[in-house]
């Protein structure tokens, strides 16, 4: 798999303008971290992709929900959602790799 590289929102570019590519676990976290954190139904190409809203100061909650988002996602799965007081990290594995991930700067899924 491959896949340009999102940073802040935007497509990644490098010093000559051209987009950052990401390849393999790298691509795969990403595209996992997206299905997580867009609102399901957002997406115009795929209305299945993404999450419902639910309470965001429940970790087991989240950790279902954000299973759900990624159910279709061959080798990943959600391990933990860990809470703090400005974040949600999901412990994730992908490829066979695993990783802690930010998924929500505001808690507001």
């Amino acid at each position: 798999m491959i896949d340009a590289k999102i940073q802040n929102g935007d497509v990644a570019a490098d010093s000559g303008g051209s987009p950052v590519m990401l390849s393999g676990t790298d691509a795969a976290f990403q595209r996992a971290v997206i299905c997580m954190t867009a609102p399901k139904g957002s997406f115009v190409y795929d209305r299945e992709l993404g999450t419902l809203p639910c309470a965001p100061d429940d970790s087991e909650r989240l950790a279902l929900v954000f299973s759900e988002a990624l159910a279709g996602f061959e080798d990943t799965v959600v391990e933990s959602v860990r809470l703090e007081e400005s974040a949600a990290f999901v412990t994730l594995t992908a490829e066979g790799e695993t990783r802690e991930v930010e998924v929500c700067a505001n808690r507001s899924v």
